[in-house]
């Protein structure tokens, strides 16, 4: 049986955020006999954790976490982009030296959650003679234009295209995890193979989904109030995701005179400080703010949701579609989605497991919002049992058995 190395700079285990994709790929991989490891930053994203103390004097520290085997190359933690831009360089190059240190892997399969990583896990793959898979998780650097953060003219992002064209077109394999990846290719350009491209998109483990709903409750009124209709958020504060939105929806209900439909936000991120603030001012007291919970606690909480909500800004790239992983989640909660990601692979339009919005101005969204408050029970619970039926193709154990067959071809 073939041994497979999987480079992601952020790969994280289960109790410390949602980035999992590769934990349960690893763990799945290795019950059907393969020789799996997970190279990744000591630094965990989204955290203030890191998996090496900064006195220990060493490269690498192999660690096993749920019966996964990590290798976790010494980085500096970081709080800001610049300090962020160290720890990806850092990887990058300490990377390359501990792959030395390590066996010969069959399979190299890099993730890019950044461009560099990819690139690592490519040169490796060349150098070991390996075969290269490479996993498109965000269109860098399509993404970095739709946000306006740097223009499509500027030296720095044309040179990322070429980056981005050159580890595409000579891997051997490449996945995306958005299903319009082809089209994506296409729009480029690029002139690649299409045989060689395929599609699996994130998931959730449900066996551990349901180990969590049934043993990790929260005692909390607001969550637990049955009389309240409630509408959950769950996930990262930040721009990106438009949670100003959500004040204004909330402020909106508020005008029309719904007292008992109740906004719960959970997690944190740099915007949580100033929406916090916005509330106060302009006196949205239907919002509550959770903040960080531990993942294990995830399923409780949207087990007790009315509507759950899939939000963020619009931007190009999404035409090619989605995958966050927070929609698996909210499936396998079997409760109505609203979503401000509309797009033609979206599938909560096409499996009816609730509303995705085309224009997402406030009063489209509050007509959405109203047709789950005020729908019958018979046709909320379809709504919830397909929500149910459709993720059961989003577990973690089909969708290894998707992964294998792309190795094994």
């Amino acid at each position: 049986m073939k041994s497979i190395l999987i480079v992601n700079h952020y790969a994280t285990p289960p109790m410390y955020g949602g980035l999992n994709r590769h934990h349960f790929f690893a763990k799945n991989l290795k019950k059907m006999g393969y020789n799996v490891k997970i190279i990744a930053s000591s630094a965990i994203h989204n955290s203030n954790v890191n998996m090496i103390n900064k006195d220990e004097k060493i490269l690498y520290k192999e660690k096993v976490i749920d019966d996964v085997d990590y290798i976790y190359v010494k980085t500096s933690s970081y709080k800001n982009k610049y300090q962020r831009i160290i720890n990806m360089l850092q990887f990058y190059f300490k990377t390359k030296k501990t792959v030395k240190k390590i066996d010969n892997f069959d399979v190299i399969y890099s993730s890019t959650p950044q461009p560099l990583s990819a690139l690592l896990g490519f040169r490796i793959a060349k150098k070991y003679k390996s075969l290269s898979i490479v996993e498109v998780r965000d269109l860098w650097p399509a993404t970095i234009v739709d946000f306006n953060i740097l223009s499509s003219r500027n030296v720095i992002i044309k040179i990322l295209f070429q980056l981005e064209k050159y580890i595409y077109k000579n891997c051997d394999r490449l996945i995306f995890t958005m299903e319009g990846g082809k089209e994506y290719i296409k729009d480029h350009k690029y002139n690649i193979d299409l045989n060689k491209i395929f599609h699996i998109n994130n998931g959730v483990d449900l066996k551990k989904f349901k180990s969590d709903l049934n043993n990790n409750k929260i005692d909390d009124k607001d969550l637990n109030n049955k009389k309240d209709f409630k509408v959950i958020y769950t996930g990262s504060i930040r721009e990106a995701y438009n949670i100003d939105q959500l004040l204004e929806l909330a402020k909106f209900v508020k005008k029309k005179g719904y007292n008992d439909i109740k906004f719960l936000i959970y997690g944190k991120g740099p915007y949580l400080e100033k929406l916090k603030n916005k509330c106060i001012e302009d006196d949205i007291d239907n919002v509550s703010f959770k903040g960080f919970v531990d993942a294990k606690y995830i399923p409780y909480i949207l087990s007790k949701a009315d509507v759950t909500l899939l939000q963020s800004i619009n931007y190009d790239s999404l035409k090619y579609g989605t995958s966050q992983n927070k929609l698996f989640t909210y499936l396998a909660a079997g409760k109505p989605i609203i979503s401000t990601m509309d797009n033609k692979y979206d599938l909560i339009k096409k499996y009816k497991c609730g509303i995705s919005l085309k224009k997402t101005d406030i009063s489209n969204y509050y007509k959405a919002l109203m047709v789950f408050y005020n729908m019958d029970k018979k046709q909320y619970k379809e709504y919830c049992d397909n929500c149910k039926k459709l993720v059961l193709d989003y577990d973690y154990v089909k969708l290894t058995e998707k992964l294998v067959k792309i190795i094994e071809e």
